[in-house]
């Protein structure tokens, strides 16, 4: 039962980021809070739209987290946790791919 409060409070937590993300999201390109990637901090404009999408990814990384976490819990109580962590860590690599393939679409290729 203490691997599944984890996963949950762990997740939870993740989620609860995603929140405040969504509900203040940084105004202006900056080093500290937001998606930061070369791509998105390229104009304002383009930062503006990643971080529309930027509360989706924690979301999911989030929700990903307690879903592996949960059935983990239930299966391998001990990897409960490292599967948690897991899935939130890929959850996150696919939606960067994610929102850089929105922002290619977008805004076109960045020039190298």
């Amino acid at each position: 039962m203490d691997a599944l409060l984890n996963v949950w409070i762990f997740g939870g937590i993740i989620l609860a980021v995603g929140l405040i993300y969504k509900f203040f999201p940084p105004k202006k390109i900056n080093n500290w809070y937001g998606y930061r990637t070369a791509r998105s901090m390229n104009s304002q404009e383009v930062w503006e739209y990643a971080n529309k999408l930027g509360p989706n990814l924690i979301f999911a990384g989030g929700f990903l987290s307690i879903l592996v976490g949960s059935i983990t819990a239930y299966l391998q109580p001990e990897k409960a946790n490292t599967a948690a962590l897991v899935a939130m860590f890929v959850g996150a690599i696919g939606g960067i791919v994610w929102i850089e393939g929105k922002l290619n679409k977008k805004f076109g290729k960045p020039n190298p």
